[in-house]
Parts: C-alpha cells; structure tokens; sequence
C-alpha cells in the first residue's frame, strides 16, 4: 500500500480511541501536574462551572476527577503529585530487563558480529523500549543505521502513538511511523515511513494540525534531506530482506478493545484502569500537605510590618508563616522584635483539690482573698425584707 496523496486528517481515524487512551496514560507517566491540569481542565480558573455541571460527555467526566477541579484565579496551587505511574512503568521494565539477553547462532563469525551489536547500548534501548511499552500498551522496535555516527547498525524503538499499524491474523503486516519535523505559521510538515515486505517508503507533507496535506521533495527540509540520497525516485528504498524489518511487542493482551477489529491487536498498558487511583493518592497526598502546612504556627502583626501585594492582591510578611491580614495597632516604641509565645494550657485547681467551704469569686485570686477576708471579719447584715400589704 502506497504512502497516502490525499489531504486526510492526520494522525488516521481508526486508532483514534487508542491515541486518545495512550495520551492520557503519556501524561500520568510524564509526571507533569502542568499537564494532569490541563488534561482534566482544572487549571487556573477551570472550565465553566454550570458546563461542568450539567455537559454530558468528555467535559463531564473530566469534571468528577480530582485533578479536574479548577483552581481560582489568585490563589496558591496546592495539588501534590505522586509520580506512581513512572514508578510503576520504570519497575516494570527492570523486572523484564535487569540483565542483558543472550544471542547464541552456530556460526562464530556470526557470534562474534552478533556480540558486538549486543555491546552497542541494546540493554539500555530494550530497558527504554520496555519502559514506553509499559505506560502506552506497546513499543516498535526498528534496525537504522548511520554512516555518519556508526560502522554499525542499532536497535531503535518507537513508541506506540506514533504509529499506524497493520495487523494480520495478530501479526504486525505494515506500519506506518510519522512525526513532525515542523511548525511555523500554522504550516505542520511531517515524516511518514511505511514498512512493508521488503521496502520502505519516505514522503513529506505539507499541511495543518488536523490535515495531513500535499507531499513536498525530501530535498525540502533538512530533516528529511538525508533520505532523498538513498531511495529511489518513488521514495522507496530496498531492504534487501523479504519480510518486515519492524516488531511490534505489545506490554500485554488488551481488554478495552478486544472486539474492535482495528485496536484488538494492541497492547495493554500497566496504567490502564488505575486512573482513578492515581488521582484518588494524589488528593490525598495534597490534603495531607495542606493539613500540615495548615498545622504550622499563624501570627497577627501590625499592618506596617506587611508588604503590600498591590491593590486588591493582599499583604505578606513572611510566605512560610502565611500571614492572611494584619490589624490596626502600634508598632512597640522601644523597637523589639515579635516574639513567639506558647501559652501553657492551665488546669483548674479546684478541678483536682477537694472541695472546701470556702466562698467563690469570680474575680482574680487575689480580689478573692481580699474578699473572702472581708466578708470574715466585718460581714454586712442582710436587709429585712419589707412586709406585704404595708404591715411594717
């Protein structure tokens, strides 16, 4: 199947359900919380709150995820994120790959020419492939060669959204890789390659962020220039070996789309159904930080000791002890400095003393004892209550 020459939309439809889930898992796996914000709306200021509330769909769901919650314009961004997801990918590929494979062939030049590719970084290029493999549900894995870096050739991986495959009874049959090489003035020019039996194809296109464009010569663009020395007038160029020089390894049997005749075939990610997890430890990790950043000591100081934000922006004295307001009192005449006091907590002594006949007060002890003293020594009589009906 040759290279597409019509102005389609770019990347193609039919694995759209799988690039959309593999964005989401790319973002959990990046550990960005700039990104987690922006997937689920809840950046500064948010999505509209009654859009929230009442849309259906992609906007309504989005909303019920903690990392959906918008925060308020002005106010500090307290979301915490646990990187579990990169953890949990980067485990995964250690276990799989914590030593290097073993090639073994009959032939000792072949062993000998075998070891020396083996040598060449393909741990670490199996250790990253497995890695990508495990957040998107799957990695491609291609030989290049270089002339200009290496005598040599060398494993490449691929990863999974960017990439339309072609499966056959669960083989991988054909793929077709794309990237962008660039962006200038709403122009997107892009690299397809198409793997097939025996050859690949090259070609370079001209169009937008949704569509794919016109194919433009390789010579156009300095990414691509290379290529136009080693493929034929059709962009093809002979591999010299009759099957598929790219395997597809997916991280494990897919159940979101095992009946999609389309998607069935790709991998699973390690990420896929813990979404709501992740999300659910990330608010608790942030309420938890926000408990003891709460828990720290608050102060009251005077209004001159504040600097002032701007109109309307607030004051601080200190971010660490975050000062909400000030009041209007005197600075101290004699110039010292805040001090911080602890106020003991105190225990009623009559709560543990027994209890005695003694006459309480309210006032302080010693108003009491003055009073008590008083009242021993010159205690003053009551009044005679005056009689009904004018009898005295």
């Amino acid at each position: 199947m040759p290279l597409p020459t019509d102005n389609r939309v770019w990347p193609h439809p039919h694995p759209a359900p799988a690039l959309d889930a593999m964005s989401t898992w790319d973002t959990w796996w990046s550990g960005d919380p700039d990104r987690l914000e922006k997937l689920y709306g809840g950046g500064s200021g948010g999505p509209d709150p009654k859009r929230m509330q009442y849309a259906g769909g992609v906007v309504g769901r989005m909303a019920r995820w903690w990392w959906g919650t918008p925060t308020a314009p002005g106010e500090r961004r307290t979301k915490l994120h646990v990187p579990i997801a990169g953890d949990l990918c980067g485990g995964s590929a250690n276990l799989l790959f914590s030593e290097g494979p073993n090639f073994t062939v009959a032939d000792d030049a072949t062993q000998k020419r075998l070891d020396e590719l083996v040598d060449d970084g393909m741990l670490a290029t199996l250790q990253s492939a497995a890695e990508v493999g495990a957040a998107l549900g799957g990695v491609y894995l291609r030989p290049v060669y270089d002339l200009e870096l290496a005598d040599r050739p060398w494993l490449d991986a691929v990863h999974a959204d960017r990439a339309v495959p072609e499966f056959r009874w669960g083989r991988l049959s054909a793929v077709t890789f794309w990237r962008t090489v660039h962006e200038a003035d709403g122009q997107v020019w892009r690299q397809l390659e198409q793997h097939e039996r025996g050859t690949i194809q090259h070609g370079l296109y001209q169009g937008t962020e949704q569509k794919l464009g016109h194919t433009v010569p390789l010579e156009d663009h300095p990414a691509t220039a290379g290529f136009a020395e080693i493929v034929n007038e059709d962009g093809l160029l002979d591999t010299g070996y009759d099957g598929l020089d790219v395997s597809y390894i997916p991280n494990n049997m897919t159940r979101r789309w095992r009946c999609n005749v389309d998607l069935k075939d790709l991998g699973r990610s390690d990420l896929d159904g813990v979404e709501p997890l992740m999300d659910s430890l990330d608010e608790v990790y942030a309420s938890w930080m926000r408990d003891i950043r709460l828990g720290k000591g608050r102060i009251v100081v005077p209004s001159a000791y504040l600097q002032s934000n701007g109109p309307g922006q607030g004051a601080t004295w200190n971010p660490d002890q975050e000062v909400y307001s000030g009041i209007n009192m005197l600075a101290r005449s004699d110039g010292a400095q805040l001090t911080v006091a602890q106020f003991a907590i105190r225990v009623q002594e009559h709560a543990t003393a027994p209890r005695t006949s003694s006459t309480r007060s309210s006032g302080p002890p010693d108003t009491a004892a003055r009073l008590s003293g008083s009242a021993a020594t010159s205690p003053s009589p009551r009044p005679s209550p005056t009689p009904r009906n004018g009898a005295r």
